[in-house]
């Protein structure tokens, strides 16, 4: 599908240098590890390990794993802006896709009256959300 999205092969290597940004700064990894000190700590401070799965032991999980997220995806970020940069290509071409690629989530996710509001979110998906808002991520690209 991002193929399809793409309109040339910079998007395409925009995108592909924000993956490699994930693999070069060991996310994958680093989120194993992160979800499971911080699952022990909560089963620790809980008692036992059973009440780990106890919705209220394990919100603060959740939300700590979400921030570590667009942790993440700033650090693929950076890494993508500085890779377009060092091979001199214009980071606008990262914009251009995320912009797509918002927009047609954007058109799959919402009906019609809504699709207008789909770019602004309330300040609880901001932080419920496992990326930074679009907008300002985009925001270094286009200062470049």
């Amino acid at each position: 599908d991002i193929i399809k999205l793409s309109e040339d092969d910079d998007e395409l290597l925009a995108i592909m240098a924000h993956e490699v940004g994930h693999v070069v700064h060991n996310h994958g990894m680093r989120n194993v590890i992160q979800s499971s000190m911080i699952s022990i700590l909560v089963a620790m401070v809980a008692g036992d390990a059973s009440a780990a799965s106890d919705i209220f032991l394990t919100l603060p999980v959740l939300l700590t794993q979400l921030g570590y997220s667009r942790d993440f995806e700033r650090e693929a970020d950076d890494f993508a802006l500085q890779y377009l940069l060092e091979k001199q290509l214009d980071p606008k071409h990262f914009v251009a896709i995320m912009t797509r690629l918002q927009n047609r989530h954007c058109e799959e996710s919402t009906n019609k009256e809504d699709a207008k509001d789909c770019h602004s979110h309330s300040h609880l998906q901001q932080y419920l959300s496992t990326h930074p808002a679009t907008q300002e991520r985009l925001e270094k690209f286009k200062n470049h």
